[in-house]
């Protein structure tokens, strides 16, 4: 139900937007949908198997507009509670108001993951401020 509701809210962009496949290493799966205006974006990043990894990866959008500000918000799961707390989702706040970054600091430093289970999915919605 959750879900559905979360989709009819994103609907126009999910269906409108332009869609970028982010690099990644082999056992994440990313990519965001864009607005064609840059306006707004939703990035699903998928958590696909285990790794060795001991420190979260930096995460790089990519198809933002360089110039703008976009919030970033935590938008799935609700309620999502981190293998390690406090962590990157904590301190920025992106369950709740989220952060203000440039759009060209998220397309060339990024933002750092949490470190979750494989098999998790997460969206980040991003709008432009």
């Amino acid at each position: 139900k959750d879900a559905i509701a979360l989709y009819k809210v994103h609907r126009d962009l999910l269906h409108s937007g332009e869609l970028y496949r982010l690099d990644t290493p082999v056992y994440l799966n990313a990519f965001g949908v864009v607005a064609t205006d840059k306006s707004e974006a939703i990035y699903s990043l998928a958590y696909l198997i285990g790794h060795q990894a001991t420190l979260p990866i930096q995460l790089a959008f990519d198809g933002l507009e360089p110039t703008a500000r976009y919030r970033i918000r935590l938008i799935w799961p609700q309620a999502w509670k981190p293998v390690i707390s406090p962590c990157i989702i904590d301190a920025l706040n992106l369950q709740g108001d989220g952060s203000v970054f440039s759009g060209e600091a998220l397309m060339r430093v990024g933002m750092q993951l949490p470190l979750v289970l494989p098999e998790t999915g997460l969206l980040f919605h991003l709008k432009r401020q």
